[in-house]
């Protein structure tokens, strides 16, 4: 289904990083039946522990193989249907409705925050960063989300964050606007706040009703915002089932920057929709996959490029204090991948993810 670009103007969570370097899983090519993503996924999990695994391989015929393994919770197993927490693959869905704003003609790239939202600049934030910057993450600014935001929100996971609370934690910049690339989920939570100004609706109203629903991705919902659509799979901290923790503290904190829940089906699907080129203009889409050079992978807008066996691969992460995860797609083949645990980094989603596409797209050619 294709999203029309028309937007109407009436109408956790937290340390979520961005590129992660990783070893390949050794896994053997095959077509990935169910079972054998099945086998893969147990055979990820260590037997002591109680956290869990889901994925799906997405083909560009719309085939889709799902699996699922571990816990959930102590006495429910975790399973495909369940959504779990994107943490900052939020970014890519936050990355497209700025796009479609830009589509729209509503704002530009070269817009800045003094233009756009001039009540969030101050000597931390300088008025000159412009829309480019925050989706690429060449703003310079600090990021708020801390190891100590990390216990101020597990000791209190029901008090609610607003753009206001973070701008208030923010510090100096740490480099000039436009020198480097450095990942801040300020970026992030910044163009929530354009997106809200320029629509005059709050985001996840927006993300709904020109991708979410458009696209009929029915799991998917930002945590802290929005009613839970369907099961959940819970998170597991320090061997502890986070089932009956509020949802309040990780998702207000990381709102636009990585709140955002899906199963592995819905996941696949957005990328597959969003690089399939029916979210955005061709002009709009080369833009966010327009690349710069990092230290491990490269740098776009609202999306990070790795190369792996030969391979472009368009990826972004997540990591929260509950969950990680890893979206992939191939750029030659269209193979979609979606691995996301219930665990802040055991087992680690991207070196499964990055096999995982790696080998079904390569069993495409056989």
């Amino acid at each position: 289904m294709k999203i029309s670009s028309t937007i109407s103007l009436t109408l956790v969570i937290l340390l979520v990083t961005g590129v992660v370097a990783c070893n390949a899983l050794s896994v053997p090519a095959a077509n990935y039946p169910r079972d054998t993503l099945q086998t893969v996924f147990e055979n990820t999990l260590d037997d002591k522990s109680p956290v869990g695994i889901v994925g799906a391989v997405r083909y560009p015929d719309g085939r889709i193989d799902v699996a699922a393994a571990g816990m959930s919770t102590e006495t429910d197993a975790l399973t495909t249907d369940m959504a779990l927490g994107l943490g900052s693959a939020t970014k890519t869905f936050t990355a497209a409705l700025i796009f479609r704003l830009v589509d729209q003609g509503v704002l530009s790239l070269d817009d800045t925050l003094a233009d756009l939202v001039p009540d969030v600049v101050g000597p931390n934030i300088p008025g000159n960063i412009t829309v480019r910057h925050l989706l690429e993450h060449s703003s310079g600014l600090y990021d708020p989300i801390t190891d100590s935001v990390i216990e101020e929100v597990l000791a209190n996971p029901d008090k609610r964050y607003s753009i206001e609370s973070q701008i208030d934690r923010m510090q100096a910049p740490i480099a000039e606007v436009g020198s480097i690339h450095s990942y801040s989920n300020m970026n992030y939570m910044l163009l929530g706040h354009i997106i809200e100004t320029a629509t005059g609706q709050s985001y996840d109203a927006v993300l709904r009703n020109e991708i979410l629903d458009p696209l009929e991705l029915d799991s998917i919902f930002l945590g802290g915002f929005e009613e839970l659509r369907g099961e959940v799979g819970h998170s597991w901290v320090n061997g502890e089932s986070l089932a009956t923790m509020s949802q309040n503290g990780i998702g207000t904190m990381a709102w636009a920057s990585g709140a955002l829940f899906a199963t592995p089906a819905d996941a696949t699907a957005w990328f597959a929709t969003l690089f399939g080129g029916d979210v955005l203009s061709t002009a709009s889409l080369a833009e966010m996959l327009t690349f710069f050079s990092g230290e491990d992978d490269d740098f776009g807008r609202g999306i990070f490029r790795t190369q792996r066996d030969g391979r472009t691969l368009y990826f972004h992460t997540g990591q929260t204090i509950s969950y990680n995860s890893t979206l992939v797609y191939d750029a030659e083949t269209g193979v979609t991948v979606a691995v996301i645990a219930n665990h802040m980094d055991s087992p680690d989603t991207t070196p499964i993810a990055f096999q995982l596409v790696s080998n079904a797209a390569s069993s495409l050619s056989k």
